[in-house]
This record gives structure tokens, sequence and C-alpha cells, in this order.
């Protein structure tokens, strides 16, 4: 009885350091796939404004997906489910940027899945690139 109790506790400690081994993989794995594509490229950005046309992003909701930090510039990525859009939009959080700050301070950790309500970004375009720049939420929905 005794050697099935270590048995199992030897099973459970084993899958639950496998599941933590799956976890990190998982958020380097997507901060890596992101760090190299943000920022987008010219084409990837006008195709994203040309999906985006599609609906009216007043009443679309954007869902937080995620936080990172490329080249000294600090992105909030957001998901979009309307149809007929599914997609990620990357969004650049200038330093004066005021409704996001407990959500930079905490990485989005905390935060993934929360709609933000009454988002407004605008569109800044340079000779390399498009990006999405925050500019206000009414509200984080958590």
């Amino acid at each position: 009885m005794i050697y099935l109790k270590k048995q199992f506790s030897l099973s459970l400690i084993c899958l639950l350091l496998v599941f933590m081994s799956c976890q990190e993989n998982k958020h380097t794995h997507d901060a890596l796939s992101l760090s190299k594509f943000l920022p987008l490229s010219k084409d990837s950005s006008k195709k994203l404004v040309e999906e985006l046309k599609l609906v009216d992003t007043s009443k679309v909701e954007f869902a937080i997906e995620g936080y990172e930090e490329i080249d000294g510039k600090r992105y909030l990525i957001t998901n979009i489910e309307e149809e007929p859009l599914s997609l990620n939009l990357p969004l650049l959080i200038p330093d004066s940027a005021k409704g996001l700050e407990m959500v930079v301070a905490k990485k989005a950790i905390s935060y993934r899945g929360a709609i933000l309500k009454k988002l407004k970004y605008k569109i800044e375009e340079t000779p390399n690139h498009i990006e999405f720049v925050f500019q206000s939420v009414e509200t984080i929905l958590d």
C-alpha cells in the first residue's frame, strides 16, 4: 500500500512538472513569435487596415491577449473576434497613454481576456511600417 502511495505521488509530481514546463514554453514561444513580427511590416499592416474596414470598430470588442516590450516600445496585443474578423491587433502604447497604467504595470498578465470598452486608436504610417497607436479606452472589463 505504501508503495502505491509513493508511486502515485511521484506520478502526480511528474505530471505537475510537465504541465509547468509546457506553460513556460508556451509563453516563451508566444514572445518569440511576436517579437519576430513587431513592428508589423507595411504589407501586413495594410492587410489589417483593410480587414478592419470590414466592421464597425466602435462596436467591436477588443480582448487583451498579451503585452510585449520590443526595441524599447510597449505593445498591448488585442484579439478581435467579430464576424468576419478573427485577428490579433498589436497596439503601440505611447508613454503618454492614460487608462492602461495597471495593465502595463502588470504586463497584462492578470488581464488576459479582459475587454477594452470603447477603445480608440490611431493609425500612424512611417516609410517602413504602419502602427496602430493606443489613444484611449473608456473602461476595462476584467
